[in-house]
């Protein structure tokens, strides 16, 4: 996401649970007992937020991984000049759209997820 802090205010439980699945796997908490976030180093730099690197495919599949699991799917695919996006919960498709990257899509496709998360938390 390139903007972490308006995700982080707009869907406040839905970050907290993407954070915290994210780093379930280096079976080292990273909020304290009251819930607050803890610092993060790695290499020489201290982060509080999930700094994701989208440029980074690895990275970005575990946000489709992460909203297949809560049962929100996105589609994106390229249709003739552009890329389709789609965002499925309860079998329904509740965003729909097309934009110009597939970046662009991405990044809106996983802010609609954020929103519908933050509604089902």
């Amino acid at each position: 996401m390139k903007n972490w802090k308006d995700i982080k205010e707009k869907y406040p439980k839905a970050f907290k649970s993407f954070y915290e699945w994210f780093w379930v796997g280096f079976n080292d908490p990273q909020f304290t007992s009251n819930g607050a976030l803890k610092l993060i180093q790695t290499g020489d730099k201290w982060f509080s937020e999930a700094e994701i690197n989208f440029s980074d495919t690895c990275e970005l599949r575990k946000f489709y991984d992460f909203f297949d699991e809560q049962g929100i799917i996105i589609e994106i695919m390229w249709y003739h000049k552009d890329f389709r996006m789609n965002v499925w919960y309860n079998k329904e498709v509740k965003f729909a759209g097309h934009l110009n990257s597939r970046q662009e899509a991405e990044e809106a496709a996983f802010t609609k997820a954020f929103e519908i998360l933050e509604k089902k938390c």
